[in-house]
């Protein structure tokens, strides 16, 4: 039945207006025609008021002139009867002649009428006129005054059929109730019908609206914390059992069906966030462990509501399969990382076999001339110490580079260190630059030492050397071989910017930059190095621009979020 509620609402509107002309409209009109009636009436009484008239009272007899314009007036205005009553009440003329000389004792004409005022009846068919005679019409019965001054000297008593008018607005009624009637049938059967089929379709949409809930991947829900910090679940769709293992049912009964299967050490974590979430109305979006070590995905927004309470819509996936693809996907990034760190390693060994060697030579002669003096007992000790210091400075320059090249080779993953980002770019301006300038090629630098990012040294230092190997590539058979290195901040971002005067990039390349296995070197490249320095960049939340025409160089920025001060 409440299927078309807004159809027995319109029935509803429709019987009070019924109600409603019925006890109103109907008798408005009716109203309307009668006071109508009163008026002319009452006009043609006064029309007849005249000098004429007046002495006529005056002599109790009515004149045959003023006889001739009262039938006149009852022609044209539908008055069935005029009485012309004298100043004590007595008819003296009447459209029916058998009531002349009938006295009028009434009150109303006594308290009334002979005070100068007008009296008004309506009589209808079967009612009694003032005079107490029962009509067989309707009609409007009306007594108007002749006065002198102030000096009653009569009155006119006018009866006017309202039969026809009455008739004629009846008719109208009947025939606007028709139309209305009508008009509210097919309203109703249009009403009816539309919300038939608007109830199909509704029934219909909601079909397929579950049918898609229950088809879903995803466990639809609705969350509510109440404000005690009370969980509960008033919605969960059917797709939970295939997820979790636990029935709707079961879940929206107690929310702890579904909670006690958190993995202990995901529970606070998932409280904080629900919190967070409540507390800021932020979407809540996280990866939760459960018992059984797989992992579902949650999603959703929060509502908050005046009683204190917060109700999320959500959803909630199974991403175990996409997790261990994600472990498979960064086991393999980062071995492929590491074959590209080796192979830095493999095109520094040049520059860093020079760096070690003149260190070594200066050690390897102190320590042979003070061989040679201790050996034939001509040693200045003060001297022999000295060369012996120089050898000491020496081996631990050796020892410094030894060791940045094993920081470098290191395999390290944690990218939420605070660092200078001066440092890792000077380590790696140290064991470039010698080959670089064996090579030609004159590296200008411009840094800020005090920039501080949160992010990983190694993995910046392998960016800084990858797009420099690629500038020293570009600017080897350039008649100018410059680059420019700047270190700087602007708007929050710690930006590294390399510019080189090589040979510059096609647009076709600058779309290729970044695709793995992708190298403009042939044999001897390997098209890793940028895919993976893109990588590391976006891990540790920073990006890379690059600017580049063919024969007018490159410009790289590389930017990262500025650390906040504590």
């Amino acid at each position: 039945m409440f299927k078309y509620k807004n159809t027995i609402l319109f029935v509803m509107v429709a019987v009070a207006f019924l109600i409603l002309e019925t006890l109103m409209i109907h008798p408005i009109l009716k109203q309307i025609v009668t006071d109508d009636s009163l008026i002319i009436s009452e006009e043609v009484g006064r029309d007849l008021i005249s000098e004429s008239i007046k002495n006529d009272l005056r002599n109790g007899k009515v004149s045959k002139n003023n006889i001739k314009l009262i039938h006149q007036s009852m022609r044209l205005q539908h008055l069935f009867t005029i009485r012309v009553f004298d100043r004590d009440g007595y008819i003296i003329y009447s459209s029916e002649k058998s009531e002349i000389g009938v006295l009028n004792t009434k009150d109303y004409f006594n308290d009334v009428v002979k005070k100068g005022k007008v009296y008004k009846k309506v009589a209808f068919n079967h009612d009694f006129t003032a005079e107490k005679r029962k009509m067989n019409i309707d009609a409007t019965e009306i007594y108007v005054p002749i006065m002198d001054g102030n000096v009653f000297l009569g009155s006119f008593e006018v009866y006017r059929n309202i039969a026809e008018p009455l008739t004629s607005v009846k008719s109208a009624i009947n025939n606007l109730d028709l139309l209305i009637h009508s008009i509210i049938f097919i309203i109703f059967i249009v009403s009816f019908l539309s919300e038939r089929k608007a109830n199909k379709l509704l029934s219909d949409s909601k079909g397929e609206y579950k049918k898609l809930i229950d088809n879903s991947p995803s466990a639809i829900f609705k969350f509510k914390m109440d404000k005690d910090g009370k969980f509960s679940i008033p919605f969960m769709s059917e797709r939970v059992q295939s997820i979790l293992g636990v029935p709707a049912e079961g879940v929206m009964e107690d929310a702890n069906n579904v909670l006690k299967l958190i993995h202990p050490t995901y529970e606070q974590e998932f409280i904080n966030g629900v919190l967070e979430s409540a507390r800021h109305q932020t979407k809540y979006d996280q990866d939760i462990k459960l018992t059984d070590d797989r992992y579902i995905r949650v999603t959703s927004m929060p509502v908050n509501y005046p009683d204190g309470s917060t109700m999320w819509d959500g959803f909630l996936i199974d991403v175990t399969e996409y997790k261990n693809i994600q472990k498979d996907k960064d086991l393999m990034q980062q071995q492929l990382v590491q074959s590209s760190k080796l192979a830095d390693i493999g095109m520094l060994a040049a520059g860093v076999a020079h760096e070690i060697n003149n260190p070594l030579a200066i050690a390897y002669g102190n320590l042979e001339i003070a061989e040679l003096e201790i050996t034939e007992d001509k040693y200045d000790k003060k001297r022999v110490l000295s060369g012996i210091k120089l050898s000491l400075d020496a081996i631990n320059r050796i020892k410094d580079i030894v060791q940045e090249l094993r920081l470098f080779a290191k395999i390290d993953r944690d990218n939420n260190r605070t660092i200078k980002l001066y440092k890792p770019v000077n380590n790696t301006l140290k064991l470039i630059r010698k080959a670089y300038e064996n090579l030609g090629i004159t590296l200008n630098t411009d840094m800020d030492k005090n920039i501080k990012i949160i992010g990983n040294n190694n993995k910046i230092q392998q960016v800084i050397l990858n797009v420099l190997s690629n500038a020293k590539d570009a600017v080897k058979d350039s008649g100018k071989k410059t680059i420019d290195l700047n270190l700087y901040s602007l708007y929050n971002k710690g930006i590294i910017e390399i510019k080189d005067t090589g040979c510059g990039m096609s647009e076709e390349t600058l779309n290729k930059v970044f695709e793995v296995f992708y190298t403009t070197k042939g044999q001897e490249g390997t098209g890793l190095g940028m895919g993976i320095t893109l990588s590391i960049i976006k891990d540790m939340k920073g990006d890379i621009k690059i600017k580049s025409k063919e024969n007018e160089g490159t410009v790289i920025k590389l930017e990262w979020p500025l650390k906040k001060a504590a």
